[in-house]
């Protein structure tokens, strides 16, 4: 909301207090350098489920801990918008990808469970033919692609957990919560595309 007009902030703390998912304490607003010449916001005649607070840059600090406050605030973190912005893309697309091969395959699973028998030779034929079609499918399916690909994503998010690399993004902490989701969804196509496989 920097550089925005003042009478922006309300919708905005409105909004916060109707979508953001988790429990909001307070609400630090900033006051800008020329905070006097500016007219004063009331935000006592809005009805706020958490605190609104006024606070200078110099002032933060006695309220939020330095190495949570970004360089700018005077703070630690090391902390790259736009690299944040990359790695929530590249998640996002991620668990879409994924989601969907993975669903493809269970597809696949139950395309082959429901497979009666033929009768004759030229439904044997007609089996043959579609079973080497889903055995192509199945070695296809770009598994190991989107394997690496979670594999890159789990070394950006541990590497802000206490561990370095190479392609660690800072600041990418508060994706911790993910590491178990894009784990299981790795292990789960790992293991339907095996059992696809063996009932081949």
């Amino acid at each position: 909301m920097r550089g925005s007009k003042w009478d922006l902030i309300k919708p905005l703390l409105k909004t916060l207090q109707e979508a953001f998912p988790a429990e909001i304490h307070v609400a630090l607003i900033i006051k800008p350098d020329n905070f006097w010449q500016k007219q004063k916001t009331n935000f006592g005649s809005s009805k706020f489920i958490f605190e609104t607070s006024m606070v200078s840059v110099e002032g933060l600090t006695k309220l939020v801990d330095p190495s949570q406050l970004t360089e700018e605030f005077d703070g630690s973190l090391d902390y790259n918008h736009e690299e944040w912005i990359e790695l929530r893309l590249s998640l996002e697309e991620f668990f879409n990808s994924a989601v969907h091969l993975l669903s493809r395959l269970e597809d696949l699973q139950e395309m082959l469970a429901r497979k009666e028998f033929p009768v004759d030779v030229e439904g044997s034929r007609r089996l043959i033919d579609e079973h080497t079609q889903l055995k192509k499918k199945v070695l296809k399916a770009p598994v190991e692609e989107l394997d690496r690909e979670g594999q890159r994503l789990l070394q950006c998010i541990r590497c802000s957990d206490g561990f370095s690399g190479r392609n660690c993004i800072p600041g990418s902490a508060d994706f911790q919560s993910l590491v178990p989701k894009i784990t299981s969804l790795l292990d789960k196509l790992h293991s339907t595309r095996q059992h696809l496989h063996q009932m081949w």
